[in-house]
């Protein structure tokens, strides 16, 4: 296929993205083949296996997910896969272990609601940044997201955030 094309043509058999935020920059994004362009990137880096046949669906970027934390709660997720779609907006999670994540967050009934019919939570933005962050174990290391980069802004006004991530029923070992 393509991939396999364009991974003959550079010494490395790697990708990497860097995602823009809205905050810092016009550009949406970059896909780099081959490697990784420091320009875009500061500190350590790191590796996290690609487990093409393992989990049977050959068609996805998908990795083991071993754990997710917030706060004072760490559930080790055994036989939990994720995958990496750079073309979803949200994170996707089984319905079960983000009602697990949202009660951990300690929120209290006045600032956060849902979720609504779409399987979505909302808080006020302005009490975003004062949320714990969620971290995600690959491999063998955590990863952690700041609240204020897991809550987007709705209507002109920016007064209510919802979080960036839904839970979804169908899935129940499965992440996007």
């Amino acid at each position: 296929g393509m991939f396999q094309k364009m991974f003959a043509k550079v010494p490395r058999g790697e990708f990497s993205f860097w995602l823009g935020q809205k905050n810092n920059t016009e550009l949406g994004g970059v896909l780099m083949i081959g490697g990784v362009d420091h320009a875009y990137h500061e500190g350590p880096f790191s590796y996290v296996p690609i487990e093409m046949d393992k989990h049977k669906n050959p068609g996805y970027w998908q990795f083991d997910l071993q754990h997710v934390a917030i706060g004072d709660m760490k559930r080790t997720l055994t036989g939990h896969v994720a995958i990496a779609d750079t073309g979803t907006s949200l994170i996707i999670a089984p319905a079960q272990e983000l009602d697990k994540l949202i009660a951990a967050m300690d929120w209290s009934a006045q600032l956060i609601s849902g979720p609504n019919l779409y399987g979505e939570y909302t808080a006020p933005c302005d009490q975003v940044s004062t949320f714990a962050p969620i971290s995600f174990g690959m491999g063998n290391k955590s990863f952690e997201i700041k609240a204020e980069d897991l809550f987007v802004s709705l209507g002109p006004h920016k007064k209510q955030c919802m979080l960036s991530m839904m839970g979804d029923t169908s899935m129940d070992s499965f992440w996007i």
